[in-house]
């Protein structure tokens, strides 16, 4: 029998309609990837897949790149607002609390903001000696790029070192985005999330669960659905590129069904363009020239493989959203200078992921969260390493999260005072001044508002929501970057 001849038992007993759940069901669709695979591995692989109705077609790539969505997991709860972006009253980042205030969470009130200038270079305005700061500015030298920047606090509660803070919208974010080459959710741990936090429950979405990624030979796991391992699927698609395009064509010819004919057509198969885009050179942060000034270190530390990995698929429009974890947040009683390590590596975090979409040129905001907070005695300054006090225990009181995005063109406006919310005169979270404060999955609802904001699509979010807008609640704080409407 020849290759053409050779049939394969139906994978689905009705195997004329396959729905978007039967691949899934099938494993050919993992983490909102759908089954792009070339026809070479369909041979290899000897299966039939059932025709798809050209009415239920949903195709992936060809979408509008981005806006990538980073969701940046601060694990232990770190000072975020304090010593590092401003917090305020309700006037916003500029209406300062009395320099007293800013004891609590970590500044001396002679490094009060209304004693040290706070620097507003990001559009946002942080602590003129944050680490977090430090850290940007190690990554993002050119001036032209931080112009481009800006940034939202939002004053909220969270709790403390736990994992069960629903703060993660990205299976949500996926689904309403625009359709990926490749995958819809991406990250960087084997959790429901990709990351620390918990999947805020209003957003579950079992379809779009993340595909988990470590390192940047992990891309190529996204075009192989568990058929061969990674080593075999690089060999056969570096085998089938070989091919010139007339071959391919009476390769493919040959050998595809028209089951996977159909599936061509409705972009669930890329056909032959497959094997030029997805190839493991353009999948490979390693093999982007652009990254490398971005990742300095990539070859040897593990974060930034980790981190370049989900920042490459994000940037190429490979995937719609990503979560990364920063492990170690956990700092209180470690002194100052542990302190100031991590907040710079959390500003490098923000730094390469933003770069990324400035050197891609496309619209991208990241979500940077945390699971609690610290405060301070008012005790443990170490002039050596910077002016703010040491953090001596938790405080999910003195929490909250900040969104900030790149646009290529200009500065997204932001919302005026650049917060959301307020700190109280005691310089903790205030839980009356925003539908944010006290509730961790309305801060999330924020997160993926802004999303929705930015791509004209608050009405579908409010449709698979629960319809009746759930928003509306949420109406009065604005998102970060444009009000939410109905």
């Amino acid at each position: 029998m020849s290759v053409k001849e050779k049939k394969s038992a139906p994978l689905h007993k009705d195997h004329a309609l396959r729905t978007r759940r039967d691949f899934v069901s099938q494993g050919l669709v993992r983490g909102g990837a759908y089954a792009l695979l070339p026809s070479s591995l369909m041979m290899a692989a000897n299966r039939a897949i059932g025709a798809v109705d050209p009415s239920k077609c949903n195709p992936s790539g060809g979408g509008k790149k981005g806006p990538a969505f980073l969701a940046i997991d601060c694990a232990g709860g770190p000072n975020l607002l304090g010593s590092n972006f401003i917090v305020g009253l309700k006037g916003g980042q500029m209406d300062y609390l009395p320099a007293e205030s800013y004891v609590s969470i970590g500044v001396p009130a002679s490094a009060a903001p209304s004693a040290v200038k706070p620097n507003t270079d990001y559009g946002v305005a942080l602590h003129a000696n944050s680490g977090i700061l430090a850290g940007l500015n190690q990554v993002i030298t050119d001036p032209a790029i931080r112009a481009k920047i800006n940034g939202v606090v939002a004053c909220a509660q969270t709790n403390d070192d736990t994992a069960s803070n629903p703060l993660n919208v990205n299976q949500l974010i996926a689904k309403i985005g625009p359709p990926p080459g490749l995958v819809g959710n991406i990250g960087t741990k084997a959790s429901a999330s990709g990351g620390r936090h918990a999947v805020a429950p209003s957003t579950l979405n079992p379809s779009y669960s993340p595909s988990v990624l470590v390192k940047p030979e992990d891309t190529l796991t996204l075009v192989d659905p568990g058929l061969f391992t990674a080593k075999e699927a690089e060999a056969i698609i570096k085998a089938a590129g070989k091919m010139s395009d007339k071959q391919l064509e009476m390769f493919q010819a040959q050998t595809l069904s028209n089951q996977i004919k159909e599936l061509i057509n409705c972009g669930y198969l890329s056909g032959s363009s497959f094997l030029t885009k997805f190839t493991p050179e353009n999948l490979n942060a390693r093999l982007d020239t652009r990254l490398a000034p971005i990742f300095p270190a990539l070859a040897t530390d593990a974060n930034q493989a980790r981190l370049a990995t989900v920042c490459k698929l994000l940037m190429d429009g490979n995937a719609t959203a990503g979560t990364f974890e920063v492990a170690g947040c956990d700092y209180h009683g470690q002194g100052v200078a542990a302190q100031r390590a991590k907040a710079i590596e959390i500003g490098t975090v923000i730094g390469r992921f933003l770069s990324s979409c400035a050197v891609a040129n496309i619209q991208g905001i990241c979500f940077i969260t945390a699971d609690g907070g610290v405060s301070s005695s008012g005790a443990g300054v170490d002039a050596a390493v910077g002016p703010f006090f040491a953090f001596s225990s938790d405080n999910g009181q003195r929490s909250g999260a900040i969104i900030m995005s790149y646009n290529p063109t200009a500065r997204l406006d932001a919302v005026p005072g650049n917060q959301i919310g307020a700190y109280s005169l005691a310089g903790a979270c205030d839980l009356t001044s925003s539908p944010l404060a006290g509730s961790p999955e309305n801060l999330a609802l924020w997160a993926v508002a802004t999303y929705a904001g930015l791509l004209g699509k608050v009405p579908m979010l409010a449709s698979l929501l629960g319809g009746t807008n759930p928003l509306s609640s949420l109406k009065d704080s604005g998102a970060a970057f444009g009000n939410i409407t109905a």
